[in-house]
């Protein structure tokens, strides 16, 4: 007789499409609660700006106070915008143009996305090891994980991020067996990285881990001829941001943008205004006598603020690596993902969130104790899972190919984000990616194995 079980695992279409719904409705009952801008809005509403802009034809521009501070006369104009990459403004003005301006809608559409990321794990599962069980926990886990479902449904760019990421490891979580498959595969991927990256800028090196990992996997002779197609992929994907960044610039060779020169300037002072340097946004802008951080000159003046920034790490490299360790936990923490916060610039240091943390948790867990236990959970849940995931790689150490890739892509967050200014939401496109890793924990030692077939 054959068993439900049994039939689950026969039936694998069906079991794909019920993930894929799973991981939709679940996104949809946050977005029930959460319509609408709801976190780190003054961000969303700068891209849904842009994306309107480029509706009513003025193309890929933001409107900006270009005047400085402390002049009486206010200055707003039309800029290209280049300060940051155009995927997210081109994925909103695709949607408007289609559907009309609806914030529900964009945030269905997103999840409709990012419902993919259940069936995907599942995939990435089954091609590591052939484990079913394995596989079904990835898949459920990155369908119903409730800290990244939260947050795949936020009008931002950072939650579409883990999908082409995802997209990237399943195709290298094979050996292609013949020279025009590793084509195929390279090529794919390096678009899709090349997509994510027009999303968030610092996905950039994301590479630089991931072929180590293959290099692990599969050697150096494979990682390099899998590297040609997708380095070209990728590199014609970004060439496109590049060259609409030239030619709207003056001519200046900006990539992705420019804002890493703010996080590191603001990173130095993330515990306390100090060294000439500031944490808040606002107190930049009045450091700097400019009423916008990015327009005029914005090439030039984050260029200075990376220059500043290095010549302290360089005078005082052991307070940065103690300031490096004391993000940390900044890093793990969930700020205003399911109780909705004020999340804009402050004008007093003693405001910022790293001068008032743990202590008004504390005061609010007093004064409003079911607000504060929802925060509580939302970080136990995250820690937890970074728990799991430690201990089953601990666990399956000898097997360690099996959790090879995704741990290489919460490394390279983990890594990247640590040196500068740390919002936990730079970090969420790595959270799905440790399912996978605290997924080894529930398999029993020795019942799974490494595969390098396609599946």
């Amino acid at each position: 007789m054959i068993t439900m079980w049994q039939r689950i695992k026969d039936d694998r279409k069906t079991l794909l499409v019920f993930l894929f719904f799973l991981g939709f409705v679940i996104r949809c009952i946050f977005i029930a609660i959460y319509p609408g801008t709801n976190y780190y809005d003054g961000s969303s509403l700068r891209y849904l700006r842009i994306a309107e802009n480029m509706m009513s034809g003025r193309g890929m521009s933001i409107y900006v106070d270009t005047s400085r501070i402390s002049s009486p006369l206010r200055q707003f104009v039309y800029q290209p915008f280049i300060d940051k990459p155009a995927g997210y403004p081109v994925f909103l003005t695709g949607i408007i143009s289609v559907f009309g301006y609806s914030l529900v809608v964009i945030q269905i559409i997103q999840g409709l996305f990012m419902a993919w990321i259940g069936p995907l794990f599942f995939l990435i599962g089954e091609r590591l090891t052939k484990n079913f069980k394995y596989s079904l926990i990835c898949g459920i886990g990155g369908a119903v994980w409730l800290n990244s479902a939260r947050f795949d449904i936020v009008i931002l760019p950072e939650p579409l991020v883990a999908l082409p990421i995802a997209i990237a490891l399943y195709l290298m979580a094979s050996k292609y067996p013949s020279s025009k498959s590793r084509w195929i595969g390279g090529l794919l991927a390096g678009l899709s990285i090349g997509i994510g990256t027009l999303l968030r800028p610092d996905v950039v090196l994301l590479p630089i881990f991931l072929f180590g990992g293959m290099a692990i996997l599969y050697g150096f002779k494979y990682a390099g001829q899998f590297i040609i197609p997708f380095g070209l992929a990728m590199a014609a994907v970004i060439s496109l941001q590049a060259l609409f960044n030239y030619n709207n610039s003056g001519g200046k060779l900006i990539p992705l943008g420019y804002s890493n020169g703010i996080a590191a300037f603001e990173g130095i002072s993330q515990f306390g205004d100090t060294l000439g340097t500031v944490y808040s946004d606002d107190r930049l802008k009045i450091l700097e006598d400019q009423s916008d951080l990015y327009y005029p000159r914005g090439p030039e003046r984050d260029a200075e603020r990376t220059k500043k920034a290095v010549a302290i790490i360089k005078e005082r490299p052991v307070w940065f690596l103690t300031t490096v360790i004391k993000r940390i936990p900044l890093l793990l923490t969930p700020r205003g993902l399911f109780i909705i916060e004020d999340s804009r610039p402050t004008m007093k240091t003693s405001d910022d969130f790293t001068q008032k943390f743990p202590g008004s948790l504390l005061r609010e867990f007093r004064e409003s104790p079911l607000t504060a236990i929802v925060k509580i959970m939302s970080s136990l849940l995250g820690l937890g899972l970074m728990f799991l995931a430690l201990i089953g790689c601990w666990k399956w150490r000898n097997s360690y190919k099996i959790w090879l890739l995704p741990f290489a892509v919460v490394l390279y967050f983990v890594f990247s984000h640590l040196p500068v200014n740390v919002e936990p939401r730079y970090f969420y496109p790595a959270v799905p990616f440790i399912i996978p890793l605290a997924g080894t924990f529930f398999i029993k030692k020795g019942s799974m194995t490494y595969s390098q077939g396609p599946s």
